[in-house]
Formats: structure tokens, sequence, C-alpha cells
């Protein structure tokens, strides 16, 4: 599923998965195919698009840097990467309510986790990026799955229990959507 929601992601989405380290230099040709399918052009973003895995990785990393350099844009810092796929993985919650604990689980591996966030204050996990209340309903999930303590709807079924946590988390990636990540 991971890999179809990396297929509809944009330029700048694509970027931010590279800072994270989701991507590897190798992976760069895509990325730029990626940048001319949006009509993002330059001399280099051409000649990168027309490489692929078995080129060196120097080279395609030069010419990385370079259409950057043309093109003008900056990498975006880890965190501000972090935001930017955060922004895309609550978009994407709302738009597969079925799916919300999947799409919960990559934004845990492939953002949160990929992020040291040691030296920022916190309480609670997630709250660098507002999503300390999604992670309430992601480790209830998670207990669920694993037969393990589960802190609400004890009154409730098993499935019913599952149910309401999955409704949970949509309505928390909603308002944090609304409330942080303006679209």
């Amino acid at each position: 599923y991971n890999f179809l929601l990396q297929n509809t992601m944009n330029f700048i989405e694509t970027i931010s998965n590279y800072v994270l380290e989701n991507y590897s230099v190798k992976e760069l040709p895509n990325i730029a195919m990626k940048a001319l399918n949006e009509n993002i052009e330059s001399e280099s973003i051409y000649i990168l698009a027309g490489m692929d895995e078995k080129d060196n990785s120097f080279e395609i990393l030069q010419y990385f840097n370079h259409s950057l350099d043309e093109l003008q844009i900056n990498l975006p810092s880890k965190t501000a990467a972090a935001k930017i796929l955060t922004k895309y993985y609550l978009i994407k919650m709302v738009e597969n309510p079925n799916k919300v604990f999947e799409i919960m689980k990559i934004l845990d591996n492939d953002v949160y986790k990929q992020i040291d966030w040691k030296g920022h204050e916190r309480k609670h996990i997630g709250e660098e990026l507002n999503l300390e209340y999604l992670y309430t309903w992601y480790r209830e999930i998670q207990d669920w799955i694993d037969n393990g303590m589960i802190l609400y709807f004890n009154d409730l079924s098993r499935d019913e229990q599952r149910m309401k946590f999955d409704e949970n988390l949509l309505l928390e990636a909603k308002k944090t959507l609304r409330n942080n990540y303006t679209y």
C-alpha cells in the first residue's frame, strides 16, 4: 500500500521523502521524472530523468544537486520535510477512511521515526508534528491487534472497539489537518 501512496506524491513530497532518507540516491532519476511530469524543467532534470539505478551514484547525485541549483530549490530541513509529508499522509487518511491505520503506520515509520526528536520538549509522543491525539488511537489499535490492554470502549465487542478506534483515528486526522496543516 505504501508504494501506491508514494506514486501519488508530488515532486516536493517526493523530495521530502528523500530528505527523510526513505529514498536512496539511486531513486533520484524517478524523482526527476516526477518533476518533468509536473512541468518542472531544467537541463539537469532532463539528464537526471534519463538516468537509472545502474548509473554511477556520484553522477546521479551531482545532476540532482545541479537541478536543484538550476531550479533555485533548497532541500527542506528534516523537520520541514516531516511536516510536508505529515500533511500528505493526513490528507490520504481523510481520503481513504478504510485505510487509516495502515496510513498512520506509514506516517509513524517513514516520517515520525525518521527524525531524532531528542532535544524537543514534549509530554506526548507525536506532539512535535501535532500528532499526539492520533497516537492515542494508533496505540489503542496496536494494543487491540496484539490483544493487549485496551483503555477505551471496554463496554463494546472487539469488532465494535476496532471500529471506534478507527473512527477516532480518522476524526483526529481531520482535526489535525484542519487545525495545523491548512490546505
